[in-house]
């Protein structure tokens, strides 16, 4: 409904951007369907707060230098 109310906006997207989200999006959820089960939840969650963990430390490593500088 969103898209219809703004259709004047669908030929200024980047549809070299947009498609490979919209591609990841509709082939993804198949995925993880699949592969889901197989993986032990727990191993999952770890890896999962792994990323959290680099990610901070990343956006960290970033941030503090221009909020000091």
């Amino acid at each position: 409904m969103t898209l219809s109310l703004h259709t004047s906006v669908l030929p200024h997207l980047e549809w070299e951007a947009v498609g490979p989200f919209a591609s990841a999006a509709v082939v993804g959820p198949a995925l993880g369907a699949r592969v889901g089960h197989r993986i032990n939840t727990r191993l999952l969650s770890l890896d999962f707060a792994g990323l959290l963990v680099l990610t901070e430390c990343y956006t960290a490593l970033q941030s503090v230098p221009r909020l000091l500088g």
